[in-house]
């Protein structure tokens, strides 16, 4: 088989296309690397800055509390006051978490890109 290959100089051509077979598999290695990287980065960079939102949110919370505890002269009404309000802002997402949430995290995450390179 090989020296019919020789013959009609077809080994030159096989070659050639299992070298570009292997470089095409490389490359979508390299592009598969690339966009997990890029994924890990927006996922960290996400988590990140919801940790600092959340500290925020938390000591806005105890301000609001100790704020409303102050005004109603109370200890713990403050407290009920602001329980109310996450749970209605808790039911708010729920009820529309498809448009909120999973809507965008889709959209951005499934988007199409245009391949320049191929």
């Amino acid at each position: 088989m090989f020296n019919i290959l020789k013959l009609l100089k077809l080994d030159t051509i096989f070659d050639s296309l299992t070298a570009y077979i292997e470089t095409k598999i490389e490359y979508y290695k390299i592009q598969f690397k690339e966009e997990l990287a890029r994924a890990l980065a927006i996922l960290i960079f996400i988590f990140l800055i919801s940790m600092v939102l959340l500290l925020f949110l938390i000591f806005l919370s105890f301000f609001a509390v100790a704020f409303l505890n102050h005004v109603l002269q109370s200890q713990y009404v403050g407290f009920l006051i602001m329980a109310f309000i996450y749970l209605i802002v808790g039911l708010f997402i729920y009820v529309y978490r498809e448009n909120l949430i999973f809507g965008k995290v889709f959209k951005e995450f499934f988007k199409e890109k245009s391949h320049k390179d191929e």
